[in-house]
């Protein structure tokens, strides 16, 4: 497990994916709750089927666009002592 860790690039990449699986499971459940709708506009499968598609986006620049490497961060000095 800490071997994935290292390869940071493949570890953001499963992550992206679990955010693409996670965000389908999302859509197909608001899918299963549109018969349940009291109203025509907005109703119980509102709300998962817009978390599902910002769970796909997200996961799919995630695998996409992931880190290549990580930069050196260096902070200005404050001058207190």
């Amino acid at each position: 497990m800490w071997a994935i860790l290292k390869n940071q690039r493949l570890f953001d990449r499963m992550i992206g994916f679990f955010f693409i699986l996670a965000g389908a499971a999302a859509v197909i459940e608001s899918f299963r709750l549109k018969p349940l709708r009291m109203r025509s506009a907005v109703g119980d499968d509102t709300m998962p089927l817009l978390v599902g598609i910002a769970l796909i986006i997200i996961g799919g620049f995630q695998v996409i666009v992931s880190r290549a490497e990580q930069k050196e961060v260096s902070y200005p000095s404050t001058g207190y002592t």
